[in-house]
C-alpha cells in the first residue's frame, strides 16, 4: 500500500509540475517551486489515499485495529509506572489476527510487565500489587476495545462476524487475565507454604 501511495504522490507531483510548466511558458519547476495551491492539492491527494488505505486495512483486519488500540491504551495506563511505550507496538502484517491469537497477544504482552510493575511497589502485599496491576491493564484494555469499536462503528463495519470476533476476543482476554491472576496467587501461596515449612 505504501508503494501505491508513493507512486500516486510522485505522479500527482509530476502532474502538478507539468501543469505549472505549461502555465509558465515551459519554465521547469521543482517541487519546492510549486505554488502553494499546487502543494496543497498534492498533499490533499496523498492524504485521501492514506485515509483510504487505513479504511481498507481496517475492513480487512478489524482485530488488528483492536490489538493496536488495546496496546496503545495499555501503554498509556502503564506509562506512569513503567515509562512510555512499555509494550512495543510492532505488529507484523502477516500476523494471525484470529480472536484467539489476538487475545493471547494482548494478554501476554500486558501481563509480561507484572514483574516490573511489582518492582515499583516494594514492600506491598503481593495480592494488593496484583489487584492494582490487573485493574491498571484492564482499564487500558477496556478503553482500547471501546475505541476500536467506535472506529469500526464509524466506518460502518462493526456488524455480524466482526462484532462477534471482537466480543469473543474481549472475553478471551478476560479469561486469560483471570488465569494469570489465579496463577500468580497460587504461586504466592505455594511460596508462603514453603517458607513456613522451612522455618
Amino acid at each position: 500500500m505504501s508503494d501505491l501511495l508513493s507512486s500516486f504522490s510522485a505522479n500527482s507531483i509530476q502532474a502538478d509540475q507539468s501543469f505549472a510548466r505549461r502555465a509558465t511558458d515551459n519554465k521547469p519547476q521543482t517541487v519546492t517551486e510549486m505554488t502553494p495551491a499546487q502543494q496543497q492539492k498534492a498533499s490533499m491527494n496523498v492524504s485521501i489515499l492514506e485515509s483510504a488505505a487505513v479504511i481498507i486495512g481496517v475492513k480487512d483486519e478489524p482485530l488488528s485495529l483492536v490489538l493496536n488500540s488495546a496496546i496503545e491504551r495499555i501503554n498509556e495506563y502503564l506509562a506512569p509506572e513503567l515509562g512510555e511505550n512499555a509494550i512495543q507496538k510492532g505488529v507484523d502484517s502477516g500476523l494471525d489476527v484470529s480472536p484467539e491469537a489476538t487475545a493471547e497477544r494482548i494478554a501476554s504482552l500486558s501481563t509480561s510487565f507484572y514483574a516490573a510493575f511489582k518492582e515499583q511497589h516494594p514492600g506491598e502485599d503481593e495480592a494488593t500489587v496484583l489487584t492494582s496491576f490487573i485493574e491498571t491493564i484492564s482499564s487500558g484494555i477496556e478503553k482500547g476495545f471501546g475505541e476500536a469499536r467506535d472506529i469500526l462503528e464509524g466506518l460502518d463495519v462493526l456488524e455480524g462476524g466482526i462484532a462477534s470476533d471482537i466480543d469473543q476476543t474481549f472475553e478471551l482476554v478476560q479469561e486469560k487475565l483471570a488465569a494469570f491472576e489465579a496463577m500468580i496467587l497460587d504461586m504466592n501461596e505455594f511460596t508462603e507454604s514453603e517458607e513456613m515449612l522451612d522455618a
